[in-house]
C-alpha cells in the first residue's frame, strides 16, 4: 500500500521527523474522513469519496506515476484522454477507499449487492477439488472478489495474502476492515512455506497480483516485459489446485459483479514448474490486460508498473 497517499513524498522525506508526522497526519485525516462517510449511506458515500479523490488526486505525486502507466499500457491515448483517465482512476481510488471502510455492511448485504457469476469448471473445483489459488487484479470492484466466493463454495475462509500498510499508524484502521471480507489475512512478507501448508490443510488462496516486484520474471504486460510475480501460479503447480481468475466489476455505487473465470493451466505441461509457471503467468497477464483495456479508469495504478528503460 502507498506510504503517502496525499502528502508529497519529497516534502515528507526531507527531514526523518516530518516523515513520521506526515504518516501520522495522513491517518489522522483518514479516521476522520472515515467518521464522515459512515454516517452517510453507502452510495452516498461513495460518490463523495470518488469526487474527493477526482479533485485531489491528479495534484498529487501519485498522478505522475497514474499518467505513465496508462500512457505505456495505451500509447494511441491523447493527452486529454489521459488527463480523463487520471481523474477516472483518482474517482475509482475513492470509491474503492470508501467500499473498504463500508465493508462490513458490503459483506452482511453482499446477496443483494452482488451478481455471482461462476465458470461451471471451476464452480465444481471450488466445492469439491482441491485447495486453489484465486488470482485478481486491483480493476474495479476488486475487493468484492473473495464475499460470493467464500459464502457460495468454500466451507472454510479464504486466506488471502495481503500487502502490510507502508504507513504503520493506518494498519490498525484497514486491518479489521480487510477481515470483514470473510477471510484470515497473511502477510506477503510472510514467504511461500506458510501458503502450501494451508493449501495442503485445504485451505484456498486469494491473491492481487498486479502489481510490480522489486524482484520477480520478465512477463509480457501490454506487449512489455515487466516484473511480474509468478508465485500464485508456482503454489497452484507445487499444490495440485487450480489457478484461477476472479474478476470484481463495479456495476453503480454499491451494486457489483464478481466472475469467477475458467482456471489456467499450462499450455506445456512437459516443461519445468518454472517454464510452465512463467507461461500461466502470461496468461495471468492477459486476462488483466482485458479488464483493463475495458476500464482504464478503474485501474489502480498508482505505482510504476514497467521498468524505467521501458517509460515512454
Amino acid at each position: 500500500m502507498p506510504q503517502y497517499y496525499f502528502i508529497p513524498k519529497r516534502i515528507a522525506r526531507a527531514f526523518p521527523w516530518l516523515e513520521k508526522a506526515a504518516m501520522w497526519s495522513e491517518a489522522q485525516l483518514f479516521r476522520f474522513i472515515f467518521f464522515l462517510f459512515r454516517l452517510l449511506p453507502l452510495e452516498w458515500a461513495c460518490a463523495l469519496g470518488a469526487g474527493g479523490f477526482r479533485l485531489i488526486g491528479p495534484w498529487t505525486d501519485k498522478a505522475a506515476k497514474v499518467r505513465t502507466n496508462l500512457s505505456t499500457a495505451f500509447p494511441d491515448l491523447t493527452d486529454v484522454e489521459l488527463d480523463q483517465l487520471v481523474r477516472d482512476v483518482f474517482s475509482h481510488a475513492g470509491t474503492s477507499a470508501v467500499e473498504l471502510l463500508r465493508m462490513p455492511q458490503i459483506a452482511a448485504e453482499w446477496e443483494q449487492r452482488i451478481e455471482y457469476i461462476a465458470d461451471p469448471e471451476s464452480a465444481a473445483l471450488m466445492e469439491s477439488g482441491p485447495a486453489g489459488v484465486y488470482v485478481t487484479a486491483h480493476v474495479g470492484a476488486w475487493q468484492m472478489t473473495s464475499l460470493p466466493t467464500v459464502n457460495v463454495h468454500f466451507k472454510r475462509p479464504l486466506l488471502m495474502v495481503y500487502a502490510p500498510e507502508s504507513n504503520p499508524y493506518l494498519h490498525d484502521v484497514f486491518f479489521p476492515l480487510r477481515k470483514a471480507m470473510g477471510v484470515e489475512l497473511v502477510s506477503s512478507e510472510a514467504g511461500v512455506r506458510p501458503l502450501l501448508k494451508e493449501m495442503a490443510r485445504g485451505t484456498p488462496l486469494g491473491l492481487a497480483v498486479d502489481t510490480r516486484l522489486q524482484t520477480g520474471k520478465l512477463i509480457p504486460f501490454f506487449g512489455i516485459e515487466a516484473l511480474t510475480n509468478t508465485t500464485p501460479a508456482r503454489l497452484a503447480l507445487r499444490g495440485g489446485g487450480p489457478l484461477v481468475p476472479v474478476r470484481g466489476e463495479r456495476l453503480a455505487y454499491g451494486k457489483y459483479r464478481v466472475t469467477v473465470g475458467k482456471p489456467i493451466t499450462s499450455r506445456i505441461p512437459d516443461a519445468s514448474i518454472e517454464e510452465q509457471a512463467n507461461d500461466m503467468t502470461e496468461q495471468v497477464n492477459q486476462c488483466f490486460e482485458q479488464w483493463i483495456s475495458e476500464t482504464p479508469g478503474q485501474w489502480l495504478c498508482m505505482k510504476r508498473r514497467w521498468p524505467k528503460a521501458h517509460r515512454l
